[in-house]
């Protein structure tokens, strides 16, 4: 009867044990995936920046450098002409149907943007999700 109590410790030493060990290699893991995470979070800003400083300039090799990162990021365009257009009025004068020029930017990350051309303007929009 003297061996059931010291048993019952020993069982209960042998699980927590094992749960130490699994929370451990769960440990691990969790800070390795936080490592990779930092790593790609700092090569993005990196691009970025580096990405803004290129659009600046106006040395040839750079902007060369630019239209392949342009390339690497945006998958397909899509232009129309003349593409009817509904749009909202100015000052209430109630929506507004346009012919216009219409540029569909769809990027490699899923991401939709609109570019809206007038004459010497473009407006770009952002495609709503659901």
């Amino acid at each position: 009867m003297r061996d059931r109590p010291k048993l019952r410790t020993a069982c209960k030493d042998i699980k927590l044990e094992e749960t130490l060990a699994a929370d451990k290699a769960a440990r691990e893991s969790a800070a390795k995936r936080l490592s990779d995470a930092k790593s790609i979070h700092r090569d993005f800003t990196e691009r970025e920046i580096a990405f803004a400083a290129l659009s600046r300039s106006g040395d040839l090799e750079t902007r060369a450098r630019l239209r392949q990162e342009i390339r690497r990021k945006v998958c397909r365009i899509d232009i129309r002409f003349g593409e009817p257009v509904l749009t909202a009025g100015w000052k209430g004068e109630g929506n507004i149907l346009s012919k216009e020029t219409v540029a569909k930017l769809s990027f490699v990350n899923g991401a939709v943007r609109w570019i809206y051309l007038d004459g010497e303007t473009a407006r770009l929009y952002v495609q709503q999700t659901s």
